[in-house]
């Protein structure tokens, strides 16, 4: 019924004039039931961004403005959600985004200020605005004197916060006012409706600032150096609440006068996983709870008074945000104030992608949370596993990482999904055994400092990893340098992994690769596929697409080998950095193995790069046996007894970016 409600309205829309398309349009959107998610079409910030030329770029651009530690406030009288950001390397353009409720569509309301640099090295805006930063936590709509309050952040080029001002910005007039100074640093805040006035948490203090008479007092001074990263403020318990440095919150209590007790951490009940889980936090109140949300479908109420988490699977839900870097995913892992409560239509707006769209939540019931404390930890069933024992792990998200010591043991983790951790900087596991089998595990988000975090790190022998699924992390597997045995993958899929690759194994005399049905899809950041330095490896009836990921080659053999690669699909897409499909004895200026042969046969190989492809880049090998393979795209086949096909329209294949089944 949604989605029939959702096709009536855009039937509507195509008549009706467009003020009243966009009501109508919202009206349906917003009949929402409890515990319901609902994607607004057609809303990504990308839209509105300005061109390169017209702002200061940085590394990355516009998308800094969410992507880079950047908060959001909401605009109750204009229902406007209003973004700033940007800042350090990120992006040094410092326009404010407002995405407007009730039209369904962004608008960017300022420009670009020019940037000049001081004596000091600070960078300024040359027309008195505020320069680009990553602004956190740290954006605020104040009633009271409709304006929107930014402080704080990390400033263009520098990092640092010099900028102390608060400043207020001005929705009808589109200008910013500078204001008195306090606050600063990386902040957190959270307005008081009872007081009228927004609360500024540093790593050692607290601030007060008064809007109407731009008066700022220090509440709390002198505390130990911790920066909490999000917060929010419950009127009905009087208490500030922010995250802690250990599984819990931090709590100050406010006078009527608005003075502050000390920071107080407070362990929390129930769903307490939520207290590291959280990604935002905003008081409902209407329900008169906190609600925490972490980018996907998942929320939770904490309770300011009891301090009882209760978490909300909303499985009801037809359709809801997935919180992976393909899709509603930000690269600061925080989302800060972008999440918010919308009064007039009780929805809470999220948005974590300046390339996706903006979503609403219908918050849903106070009890139909499950307040049940978290599975306990499953760390230890991996470290204290015996030699030759058979593990099976509970299913649930698990934000844990842990090593396997035993051999001969089989780790059974059908539903189970490990994310966010690694363990010793290195992999969410570190096996450091032999004849190890993993069947059934999901992995995500593992991203350390070497920029080689995965979800399996082999410094063993003999690993089987079998119906696994590794995404959206630096690296699938990765194996040390040394001989590592049989490397067996089977019926697993690997996805968006990158700044390493998705599988890698390291240099063995005696170390064998074998990857059979499964697929590795998107590989980002100029990684490749499958990198594999083993003296044998043999890839047979896999799907390998680079689909629309940044990716280097599909498979690359740096040191050469004996290679089987049979019965593939291997398709080549259009962002690919690199011209090969195939590479082999690449880099045998360091040592090419004592043998080395390759055979690759009656695959379907597909090329459609933007820019030149090539099949096959060999170096210092013996030419490998290459027939009865299926090419389409490029220029004709290589060499006799393969198949060539300008297109897949010659070929009979459907359009990208399908795939067909290998060996079809």
């Amino acid at each position: 019924m949604p989605g029939v409600l959702v096709i009536l309205c855009a039937l509507l829309a195509a008549w009706a004039p467009p003020a009243q398309a966009a009501a109508t349009t919202l009206k349906m959107l917003l009949d929402l039931r409890p515990g319901e998610w609902r994607e607004l079409p057609d809303t990504r910030m990308s839209a509105v961004f300005p061109k390169e030329k017209q702002t200061t770029w940085g590394i990355i651009g516009p998308r800094g403005v969410v992507d880079a530690w950047g908060g959001a406030a909401y605009d109750t009288k204009r229902n406007a959600f209003v973004f700033n950001g940007g800042g350090h390397a990120d992006y040094g353009g410092n326009e404010v985004y407002a995405f407007l409720l009730e039209e369904l569509r962004w608008e960017r309301l300022t420009e670009a200020s020019p940037i000049k640099k001081l004596e000091s090295g600070q960078y300024v805006t040359t027309d008195d605005t505020p320069i680009s930063a990553h602004t956190y936590d740290g954006l605020e709509y104040l009633p009271n004197v409709d304006r929107v309050f930014r402080n704080g952040g990390s400033e263009w080029r520098s990092g640092a916060s010099v900028d102390r001002s608060a400043w207020l910005f001005d929705m009808e007039k589109r200008r910013w006012e500078r204001k008195s100074a306090g606050g600063g640093g990386f902040p957190v805040s959270a307005y008081d409706p009872s007081r009228k006035t927004v609360y500024v948490v540093g790593a050692t203090y607290v601030d007060e600032y008064d809007p109407a008479k731009d008066i700022w007092t220090r509440r709390v001074a002198g505390q130990a150096d911790f920066l909490p990263g999000i917060g929010a403020l419950d009127p009905e318990n009087r208490r500030l609440i922010t995250d802690s440095f250990r599984p819990g919150v931090i709590v100050y209590g406010i006078g009527t006068e608005g003075t502050l007790t000390q920071r107080s951490f407070h362990p929390t009940q129930g769903a307490t996983e939520w207290s590291k889980k959280m990604m935002a936090l905003e008081y409902d109140p209407v329900r008169k709870v906190l609600v925490g949300w972490a980018g996907d479908r998942e929320t939770a109420y904490l309770d300011g008074k009891t301090l009882e988490w209760r978490r909300h699977a909303n499985t009801a839900s037809a359709a809801a945000p997935v919180n992976s870097r393909e899709r509603d995913y930000s690269a600061s892992g925080l989302i800060y104030g972008r999440w918010r409560y919308v009064p007039k239509y009780d929805v809470f707006i999220g948005y974590n992608n300046p390339r996706g769209n903006v979503w609403v939540w219908k918050p849903a019931s106070v009890t139909a949370g499950d307040a049940a404390a978290p599975p306990p930890p499953i760390r230890p069933l991996f470290e204290k596993a015996k030699p030759g024992e058979t593990v099976t792990i509970p299913p649930g998200v698990y934000r844990e990482a842990a090593t396997i010591s035993a051999d001969n043991v089989v780790i059974k983790a059908h539903g189970v999904r490990l994310e966010g951790v690694a363990a010793e900087g290195k992999a969410a596991l570190v096996v450091k055994a032999r004849n190890v089998t993993i069947e059934g595990l999901e992995c995500a988000g593992i991203n350390v400092a070497d920029e080689n975090g995965g979800c399996v790190r082999l410094e063993g022998q003999d690993l089987t990893l079998r119906k696994v699924q590794f995404r959206d992390s630096q690296n699938g597997v990765m194996t040390w340098n040394r001989d590592s045995g049989t490397v067996l993958i089977e019926d697993s899929r690997f996805e968006r992994l990158g700044r390493a690759h998705g599988v890698y194994v390291g240099r063995g005399p005696a170390t064998h690769l074998i990857i059979r049905r499964s697929s590795f899809l998107s590989s980002k950041a100029e990684g490749h596929e499958i990198k594999s330095r083993a003296a044998k490896n043999t890839i047979e009836h896999n799907v390998v697409a680079s689909l629309d990921g940044v990716d280097s080659r599909l498979i690359d053999l740096p040191e050469g080998g004996e290679n089987v690669i049979r019965g593939n699909v291997l398709a080549k897409g259009p962002a690919s950095s690199n011209e090969d499909l195939i590479g082999i004895g690449l880099e045998g200026h360091r040592a090419l193995h004592s043998s080395n042969s390759t055979v690759i046969e009656n695959n379907v190989m597909i090329l459609e790069r933007s820019g030149a492809n090539v099949v096959l880049h060999e170096r210092g090998v013996p030419p490998a046996r290459m027939e009865r393979n299926r090419i389409i795209g490029g220029k004709q086949a290589p060499r006799s007894g393969n198949t060539w096909f300008p297109d897949r329209a010659a070929a009979g294949l459907p359009k990208y970016p399908a795939l067909p089944k290998p060996g079809s």
